[in-house]
């Protein structure tokens, strides 16, 4: 076809922004759904968004006549389909979010609600998705600068997602993304009609306008299983004091008319027979449940009586004057806890900054400047261990308050999330800024299991990996080293502190431990200088033989095998073949943490199934896609492989630049800008390519292969090396390492396509689509695989899907010759 070029460049265009506006709105969605539902349900985004958009060239193979109807036209309707639609959909998910409550108790209320959630995130990617379809198919010889411009889109929409969270909140993105498809109309309609682009670049300006006033209008609401929901059900009771969003989390702040004795966060922790009153407090909420408590400090601190008889005292019963760093701040009581016991200096760290900046400004009155006047105590927002890695001091006591965990627990909900403070290495790097007498103390919620009230798996889980730290370090004893001090309750839930010491627990030790316990009613979990039996699995694992340990994990109904930086899913302990037996819930007091990986894998049966009826099927019975299966089935093979292999690809790299960056959204949205865009790149440089698309391809696997197994060995050099440089330093040398790799992803596509329309047109819908489905199925499946494996498995994996891909491509093209 020959199209003069003055047409492509608005087309062009158009692509870069619907490309743009469509992977913007799948982070920000993420963002919603962490806040409305539950973190895991940020991948139903992913998968939906991924479904929708193979989908829509599967039925543009099919019904390719609708194109010859007015092509220009055509795109021009999709793009404002999809505007319209991401807008409804904002309105629905924001006022209306899912309940995943209710999946059991009222199944098929569940179910509708899931469905609409599902059309409601699949119709607005599904008509982005045409509309970039659309352009493939009217400028098919353009495949290589169209490719370009679709990753150069979906590159620059990763980075444009935190500026939008962060300056307009997630409402105001999704507003923004809608936007972005009205402007991409507006281009699409020079090619209609100068008065139709008139009136949409009007509308786009009046949108344009009233994004800002409507954007605080808009109230997210989160499901009911959530602590801030509270805030909207019971507003007489609760009040809310502050909210906002940022690419990390949303935070807010409420406040009650109860007492503080009865709030949950409040005495969660707390001796049962402490009866003094506690100072007034506010609640601090990330993503409206994970918390924390900001208490009221007016200068005395007889006020905190009560955290003598808190579990967060036990540390300080073995320091005196201690140098402290606590990892993780939330609403202060650590610092306060800290300050109390006489700590002679107080180093804090917290992840999200506006928590940091609530404590140091609006909030600094309430807890009596602290944080201002006092020069011992020092906050900083940083995350935990990209501080811990650069920071050159030694520390008395080290500090970790895991509140997380019993949301972890009792709702599934950080199941899939990748917690890097608690994994072998971040242990190892705590015990290295331990003094010599220097103590780590990380307090966790943990679950008791029914009929072994000694089975406790994040406990058993921290405790191996304590000693596989202390066994590395070259300790004699490692046992000796380690104290757990716990606080059960009546709901199944044990409050614990599991204690690392850089020399053995003493007596003098134990028996300050053992009163404490006493005092406050809780109990030595484990006792290292003990002289009976071991008779729970905490005390078994930590004196038997390896074999011994083997045999245990195998008979436990739970995971504990310790959590490393490959493999950093520390709260993930449900083991795979019992996530759908039902017999071995019953073992535990609530099933809730089974969620997580039991969603993960319906939604790894439904991303095939709904791949298979929306994007194969649809081809199948086409009589349009029909061609002979024998020559064909190398070549679907390979866009089958591209597909997985690169998202394996993706997913392992965002978590490798995780710990690097230090914050795992803008680790996110970094990896996914410089992989697309150097991928881009590369699509843009196969227009150029003289030679036979086969042997290009040839060439191209034999860089892709060395680069990878290179990368595993230099990333972790390269990354201790640059570690303590500065945040945009880091920056650069992550969109650096990513040149080579995604300049080379990018050209397998193009190529692919070009062989593809040699061989026989018809095969081109079948490319698009079979490429669509593995993408769809292999987001699920690489987080499956790495929860089991680790991320290094699904990188190298990657490498041998990309290898079976061009190999079953070159030899079907060779035998057809």
């Amino acid at each position: 076809m020959n199209t003069s070029n003055k047409l492509y460049h608005p087309v062009f265009i158009g692509v870069f922004l619907t490309s743009m506006s469509v992977l913007s709105l799948e982070l920000i969605l993420t963002r919603i759904f962490s806040f409305s539902i539950w973190y895991h349900f940020a991948y139903l985004t992913i998968n939906m968004a991924l479904l929708g958009f193979g989908s829509s060239g599967a039925i543009l193979a099919v019904y390719p006549k609708i194109i010859d109807k007015g092509r220009y036209r055509l795109l021009v309707i999709v793009s404002i389909l999809s505007c319209t639609l991401i807008i409804v959909a904002l309105l629905i998910f924001s006022r209306h979010p899912l309940q995943p409550g209710t999946m059991f108790k009222f199944p098929i209320k569940f179910s509708i609600s899931l469905i609409i959630y599902y059309v409601g995130i699949t119709l607005p990617f599904f008509f982005a998705g045409m509309a970039i379809a659309i352009s493939l198919a009217v400028f098919s010889e353009k495949v290589s600068y169209l490719y370009f411009w679709d990753l150069f889109g979906a590159s620059i929409g990763s980075l444009l997602s935190l500026l939008l969270i962060n300056w307009l909140g997630a409402p105001g993105g999704v507003l923004v993304c809608a936007l972005l498809m009205l402007i991409a109309a507006c281009f699409f309609a020079t090619q209609v009609s100068k008065r139709l682009s008139f009136v949409l670049v009007l509308l786009g300006l009046v949108f344009l306008s009233i994004i800002p006033y409507v954007k605080d209008q808009i109230t997210t609401i989160p499901c009911n299983a959530k602590a801030f929901s509270d805030v909207y059900k019971k507003p007489d009771i609760y009040k809310s004091l502050f909210s906002k969003w940022n690419a990390i989390n949303r935070v807010d702040v409420y406040t009650t008319v109860k007492k503080a004795r009865d709030c949950w966060w409040c005495i969660v922790g707390i001796s049962d027979s402490y009866k003094g009153t506690f100072p007034a407090v506010h609640t601090i909420l990330f993503d409206a449940h994970n918390g924390s408590n900001i208490y009221q400090f007016k200068g005395d601190l007889n006020e905190f009586l009560f955290l003598d008889y808190h579990m967060l005292k036990t540390p300080y019963l073995l320091q005196e004057k201690p140098k402290v760093l606590i990892l993780g701040v939330g609403g202060g009581i650590d610092v306060f806890n800290a300050f109390k016991n006489a700590a002679s200096s107080i180093t804090a760290v917290e992840l999200q900054p506006i928590a940091v900046n609530l404590l140091k400004g609006r909030f600094s009155e309430w807890v009596g400047n602290i944080f201002n006047d006092y020069r011992h105590i020092n906050l900083i927002a940083s995350e935990g261990r990209n501080f811990i890695n650069r920071d050159k001091d030694n520390y008395d006591l080290i500090q970790i308050t895991s509140t997380d965990t019993f949301a972890a627990l009792s709702t599934g909900a950080y199941v899939l999330m990748e917690s890097y403070l608690y994994t072998v290495e971040a242990v190892s790097h705590y015990f290295d800024h331990l003094t010599e007498d220097g103590l780590l103390c990380i307090i966790v919620g943990d679950m008791l299991i029914k009929g072994g009230e000694g089975y406790q798996p994040i406990n058993s889980r921290l405790m191996l990996q304590y000693l596989e730290v202390l066994r590395a370090k070259g300790v004699e004893s490692p046992q000796h080293h380690i104290a757990i001090l716990g606080k059960k309750f009546p709901s199944g839930l044990v409050m614990s502190c599991p204690l690392l010491k850089k020399t053995p627990f003493t007596e003098e030790d134990m028996l300050k431990l053992r009163s404490f316990a006493e005092e406050i009613g809780s109990y030595l979990i484990y006792n290292p200088l003990a002289e009976k039996a071991p008779d729970t699995i905490i005390e078994k694992i930590i004196t038997v033989t390896k074999e011994e340990k083997e045999r245990i994990f195998d008979q436990l109904p739970y995971n504990i095998i310790p959590c490393t930086d490959n493999n950093p899913f520390f709260f993930s302990f449900i083991k795979w073949k019992t996530v759908f037996d039902v017999f071995n819930y019953k073992k535990f007091y609530f099933i809730t943490p089974v969620f997580g990986q039991a969603i993960l894998l319906i939604l790894l049966i439904q991303s095939i199934i709904f791949s298979l009826f929306f994007i194969i099927l649809p081809l199948l019975l086409s009589k349009k896609t029909k061609f002979k299966w024998s020559k064909s089935f190398g070549y679907l093979l390979y866009f089958f492989s591209i597909g997985i292999g690169f998202m394996f690809i993706e997913i392992s790299f965002i978590q490798k630049f995780v710990l690097f960056l230090g914050y795992p959204a803008y680790a996110f949205a970094i990896t996914i800008f410089s992989l697309l865009l150097f991928s881009g790149l590369g699509s843009y440089w196969t227009s150029r390519l003289k030679r036979k698309p086969e042997d290009s391809i040839k060439k191209i696997i034999f860089v892709l292969v060395p680069i990878l197994l290179l990368y595993a060995w230099i990333l972790p050099l390269l990354f201790d090396y640059f570690i303590g440089e500065s945040f945009i330093v880091k920056i650069f040398i992550t969109i650096l390492t990513q040149m080579p790799l995604g300049f080379v992803l990018g050209m397998f596509f193009p190529l692919g396509i070009k062989l593809v329309n040699q061989a026989d047109v018809k095969m081109v819908p079948w490319a698009w689509g079979v490429n669509g489905m593995s993408s769809v199925v292999s987001t699920v499946l690489a987080i499956i695989l790495a929860m089991s494996y680790g991320f290094n498995f699904v990188a190298y994996l990657a490498i041998i899907v990309y290898l079976l891909g061009t190999g079953s491509i070159l030899i079907t093209k060779r035998v057809l010759i």
